[in-house]
Order: C-alpha cells, then sequence, then structure tokens
C-alpha cells in the first residue's frame, strides 16, 4: 500500500536532543509540550519536504526572555522523508 503525504513516515534525527533543549530553555507558558511540537513539525516536514522548517517561540515562554529558533531541515531519503533538529539559536 502506498502512503500518501498525510501518512508518510518521517525519520527523526535527534527528537531526544530537541525534547531536552526545548524542556530547558521554555517556561510553561508554551501552549503544547515538545512532543507534541515534535509531532506538528512531522505534520509540515509531510507538508514541505527538501525545506528547512524552523519553529519560533516568543520571548515571554522562554526562561531567558530572549526569543529562541529551532531549526528542522527536511529532506527525501531512499526510504522516506527524514527530518533533523539541528538545534537552536536566539532570534536577534
Amino acid at each position: 500500500m502506498k502512503e500518501d503525504a498525510t501518512t508518510q513516515k518521517i525519520q527523526v534525527i535527534n527528537d531526544v536532543d530537541f525534547i531536552e533543549d526545548f524542556s530547558k530553555v521554555t517556561t510553561d507558558l508554551t501552549t503544547r509540550d515538545a512532543e507534541d511540537y515534535l509531532e506538528y513539525m512531522c505534520g509540515k516536514a509531510r507538508e514541505s519536504p527538501d525545506s528547512s522548517l524552523f519553529l519560533q517561540c516568543p520571548s515571554q515562554a522562554i526562561k531567558d526572555g530572549i526569543s529562541k529558533i529551532f531549526i528542522f531541515p527536511v529532506s527525501n531519503q531512499e526510504n522516506g522523508l527524514a527530518m533533523v533538529f539541528m538545534g537552536y539559536h536566539y532570534d536577534n
């Protein structure tokens, strides 16, 4: 059975690093937890394969008060999509 774009499996690389980093820098003012945001990013990856996605967290939801951007490049691989958490940086 062929998978369509909404059910295509995604290999998430460095997912544990994202969950740890997100949990470390955000406050409880975020609207979702790290796992929910990761699933959201997987949905966006299915919509935009071969792209570089980002998740921006506003300063109100960050412990040090400086907005952060989490980076997720997406690519088509032989066995499906791969999304890699590359880290985060300050949004200046």
